[in-house]
């Protein structure tokens, strides 16, 4: 996928945790992670596991590519829940993306 829609696909699945209201006025700042996958399996298994945690997790699938799924998001994460987020490879635009 290439970079410019990476970003858009962030930004869709960030709204749809804003659209369940899962996004407090109240909380300080989070830190925003974006993370890669190879391809739409990789990025189910990845959902599965969070959602196996109890952590919430939000999927934005693009109809313009046949509904596929193409972004995850989870609710602000905090100290006790990062660790199941370690083994994850994060975005890296010069390298470019998939």
């Amino acid at each position: 996928m290439p970079c410019n829609q990476v970003v858009v696909q962030t930004a869709h699945a960030i709204m749809e945790l804003g659209r369940n209201n899962k996004l407090s006025l109240e909380l300080d700042h989070p830190h925003l992670v974006v993370c890669s996958c190879k391809d739409e399996k990789e990025l189910i298994e990845i959902y599965n596991n969070i959602i196996s945690k109890n952590i919430e997790c939000y999927k934005f699938h693009e109809s313009d590519i046949d509904d596929q799924l193409t972004a995850i998001a989870t609710v602000p994460v905090f100290q006790q829940d990062r660790k199941h987020f370690k083994k994850l490879r994060l975005l890296n635009l010069a390298g470019g993306a998939t």
